[in-house]
């Protein structure tokens, strides 16, 4: 495909850099999001949120606590942690008490 957009890095031409130096072009396949929400979590539960896609998805989380947003990884001690399997998403708070949490199911289209 010869059309498009493509941004970059500073100091690299756009055409005729290799694609390493690029930010963004539109010929690539982009993350898509399948489902997005805020939830209430109370500290020590597992929460789970269905996505069934049959995949491990990508997926981001996050946690409000008394010291900021927290990204949830795989573990984040003092925190808690997020995880997926091919049907659900799992997001577990350490803590007392009830905690906001924000998430992005990603999905790749076929």
């Amino acid at each position: 495909m010869d059309y498009g957009i493509k941004v970059s890095q500073e100091g690299y031409d756009v055409s005729t850099t290799d694609d390493k130096k690029l930010i963004m072009e539109t010929n690539s396949n982009l993350l898509k999001v399948l489902a997005s929400g805020t939830i209430t979590i109370t500290g020590g539960s597992i929460t789970t949120i269905a996505h069934n896609l049959g995949y491990v998805p990508q997926f981001l989380a996050y946690i409000e606590s008394a010291t900021g947003i927290v990204r949830l990884c795989t573990a984040v001690p003092g925190y808690g942690a997020a995880g997926a399997d091919i049907s659900n998403l799992y997001i577990t708070i350490d803590g007392v008490g009830s905690f906001n949490a924000y998430y992005y199911i990603f999905y790749e289209q076929a």
